[in-house]
């Protein structure tokens, strides 16, 4: 999703004078960090449920 919305945004922030996000890598980090997001989610719940049992 986040690589869409970046993708939509493209013209306006081209003809703003500014660079598009999905040159300067804006884009990917958002759409690396959407993804992550689940995951780190899921190890904190793993490590307080695995740690309290300890």
């Amino acid at each position: 999703m986040s690589f869409l919305q970046s993708a939509s945004r493209f013209w306006p922030e081209l003809l703003s004078g500014r660079t598009p996000s999905l040159f300067n890598g804006v884009a990917a980090e958002r759409s690396i960090s959407a993804a992550l997001k689940p995951a780190s989610r899921a190890v904190k719940a793993n490590f307080r449920r695995l740690s309290s049992k300890a």
